[in-house]
């Protein structure tokens, strides 16, 4: 008997604590919350909500706008791979293609040697220098949707996430690159979901990040970016 009431009090014990009526166990993460707001391409706005100057920028200038709409928390750019070409980046929002929601976001290169670029960079509209926080030592899964038509990589990968994260010590800030290196699906293909992880370190502060059509001439459709905390570094040598 008194061993069937000491179970019974630890199923309650497990139930208050599962159910928030007794006190919290610390959470390590909130998967299910993506930290990019609008990564499903769905708000788009027009030049008057740009910060001043932003569309005189030269890699801004140099994208063609299919339309006179901008992705809300997004900036377009353009690159080239080699010295005075011709850039034929364009970059629009496609309600014919989606892989939810009403729009996607299509990113088209007609050279392979054009680097199409969408930051997520909030401070375009928000009018401050403002990066996305990040906590140190902490795991982090990026996670986006592409399709793809006519892919032709040339000395690039096509789709890519690439992210620079800024880490802050003694007072003096670096910045450490990291980008998706899986294998990036080239030629025409369906809606595919791709995945990347980085782990901060110690002195991690913040992040910006982009999504690419970098050095391949086709076209790119993006939809539903998320960027997921994953919970702090688990150190093996503790258990």
């Amino acid at each position: 008997m008194q061993r069937l009431l000491i179970s019974v009090m630890a199923v309650s014990a497990l139930i208050l604590s599962a159910t928030g009526e007794d006190k919290p166990m610390p959470q390590a993460a909130d998967a299910k919350t993506s930290l990019v707001v609008n990564g499903g391409f769905e708000e788009w706005v027009d030049a008057s909500k740009l910060n001043p100057g932003v569309l005189d920028r030269r890699e801004v200038k140099a994208v063609s706008m299919v339309e006179p709409l901008y992705p809300l928390n997004w900036l377009q750019a353009a690159e080239a791979y080699e010295k005075d070409a011709r850039l034929t980046v364009s970059v629009g929002r496609d309600s014919e293609v989606r892989h939810s929601g009403l729009y996607s976001l299509r990113i088209k290169n007609d050279s392979p040697t054009d680097i199409g670029v969408m930051y997520y960079n909030p401070d375009v509209f928000a009018g401050a220098n403002e990066r996305l926080s990040v906590k140190p030592n902490r795991r982090y899964e990026f996670s986006w949707w592409v399709k793809g038509d006519n892919v032709q990589p040339g000395d690039g990968s096509g789709t890519i996430l690439m992210t620079k994260v800024y880490s802050v010590k003694d007072g003096k800030e670096s910045a450490s690159p990291a980008y998706y290196q899986g294998k990036a699906p080239k030629g025409t293909f369906d809606w595919q979901k791709l995945t990347f992880t980085l782990t901060t370190d110690e002195y991690a502060r913040s992040i910006v990040f982009s999504i690419q059509n970098r050095r391949a001439k086709g076209t790119l459709w993006y939809d539903d970016v998320e960027m997921h905390d994953m919970g702090p570094v688990v150190n093996a040598e503790t258990y």
